[in-house]
């Protein structure tokens, strides 16, 4: 799936003053492209995610995923387009700590699964996959860092989305943990994949379709490994 930005900008008001968290941005991701996008904190990067992930609307221009115009969909419309073609991996802070690693993964995908069996089995092949190493019965409280970050990015591809956004996915993890992370994500075949990151690792020892530098809200691209 495409995702493409036609002279997007967003405006946030904050103390009665105007601070442009984006300005006049196009550009295009191709479908099932891997992207690292990077900059200095308060560069956009978040805004940026955002916006492309439906979360907030843009003060002015335009963004679709192929045919659709997805910065023009009203709610529910927009929450049900984000359940069947985006992943999201947070920090493990995005997953209910209390509950176990089953119900979260359950949670996610109620939404689009509803056969019980076809879930189970979703579940036990993506735990199996991303070498969890926990029963998923384990609560989330009682995880690793690394752990709770795969159980996230299980969470973000429990629907099979063509789109998976990952923000910071490396950051509060060991080395160890940060290794096998960066190497989950960068093994994705056949989706569409976005890293906001400052690990530098990425950006030395990865290969990337597109790279999206941002700086004050300006968009900078460079393309190639």
């Amino acid at each position: 799936m495409e995702i493409r930005f036609h002279n997007v900008s967003k405006k946030y008001l904050r103390e009665d003053t105007e601070i442009w968290g984006l300005k006049e941005c196009s550009f295009t991701i191709p479908s099932a492209s891997s992207v690292l996008i990077s900059g200095a904190n308060g560069s956009g990067k978040s805004t940026l995610l955002s916006l492309a992930g439906t979360i907030i609307h843009p003060t002015t221009g335009r963004i679709y995923c192929d045919d659709t115009e997805i910065s023009g969909l009203s709610e529910p419309f927009r929450s049900r387009f984000r359940q069947e073609n985006f992943g999201f991996h947070f920090q493990g802070e995005s997953l209910l700590p209390e509950l176990t690693i089953l119900e979260n993964l359950t949670l996610a995908s109620l939404p689009v699964i509803s056969d019980r069996r076809k879930n189970m089995e979703r579940i036990e092949q993506l735990l199996e996959e991303l070498r969890v190493g926990v029963k998923m019965n384990a609560r989330i409280e009682q995880l690793s860092g690394g752990q709770k970050q795969k159980v996230s990015l299980a969470r973000a591809l429990i629907n099979d989305p063509p789109i998976i956004f990952a923000d910071e996915p490396t950051n509060h993890l060991d080395e160890g943990s940060a290794a096998e992370i960066r190497s989950l994500l960068c093994s994705l075949t056949g989706k569409t994949v976005i890293i906001i990151s400052h690990d530098p690792v990425f950006a030395t020892d990865f290969s990337f379709d597109q790279r999206i530098f941002l700086q004050e809200g300006k968009v900078r691209i460079a393309r190639g490994r």
